[in-house]
C-alpha cells in the first residue's frame, strides 16, 4: 500500500503524489479512499481501497538513469506502415512503462531522422514525451521545464549519434 507522500503513476491518469486516505459515509457504510494529487491535470483522484487495482498504480521513478540509458541505446526500426507503427506507440504509451516510453520516444526519433514522422506520429511523440515528463518531474529539484529539457537535451544526443551513424555507412 502506499503513504502520504509517496510518487506514483496510475495507468490512466499519469504521474501523482499520494495525498493520504479519505474515509466517506456512503448508504450508511464507511469507505476508505486513497486520494492521489494527479499535478498535470491539477486534479485530485480518489480511488476506493477496497477497489484498487494495484497493476494499474507503481512506484514512480527514483532517478532518471534508466530512461537515459534506453534512449542512449540502439533504436528499433519502426513499422514503415504508419497504421501499425501508431498502434505500437500506442500500447507502449498505455502502459506508462518509463521504460517502453523511452524507447518509443528514442525509436520514433529515428523513425523521423531515417524518414519522417505523420502528423499522428508527431503527436504520439509529444504525448510519450510528457508522460515521462510528467513523472520526471516528481523527482526532487527536477521540474517539469527541466525534464522536458532533459529529454530533449538526450534527444538531441542520439541525433547527433543518428548522423554519425549514417556518416559511417
Amino acid at each position: 500500500m502506499f503513504s502520504p507522500g509517496d510518487h506514483i503513476v496510475h495507468l490512466r491518469h499519469g504521474a501523482g503524489i499520494v495525498q493520504g486516505f479519505k474515509h466517506f459515509l456512503l448508504d450508511g457504510k464507511e469507505r476508505e479512499y486513497l486520494c492521489i494529487r494527479i499535478e498535470r491535470d491539477d486534479t485530485d483522484l480518489m480511488i476506493p481501497t477496497d477497489s484498487l487495482d494495484e497493476e494499474e498504480i507503481r512506484p514512480a521513478l527514483t532517478d532518471t538513469g534508466m530512461i537515459e540509458h534506453v534512449m542512449m541505446q540502439k533504436p528499433e526500426e519502426l513499422d514503415e506502415n504508419y497504421r501499425a507503427r501508431q498502434a505500437t506507440i500506442r500500447q507502449m504509451l498505455r502502459t506508462r512503462n518509463p521504460r517502453r516510453l523511452a524507447q518509443a520516444l528514442r525509436d520514433l526519433t529515428w523513425h523521423e531522422y531515417r524518414e519522417h514522422l505523420t502528423n499522428t506520429d508527431k503527436q504520439l511523440r509529444d504525448e510519450v514525451l510528457q508522460s515521462l515528463a510528467d513523472e520526471m518531474a516528481l523527482l526532487p529539484k527536477l521540474t517539469l521545464a527541466k525534464a522536458k529539457n532533459r529529454l530533449r537535451n538526450w534527444l538531441n544526443a542520439i541525433e547527433v549519434r543518428f548522423q554519425e551513424q549514417v556518416a559511417v555507412v
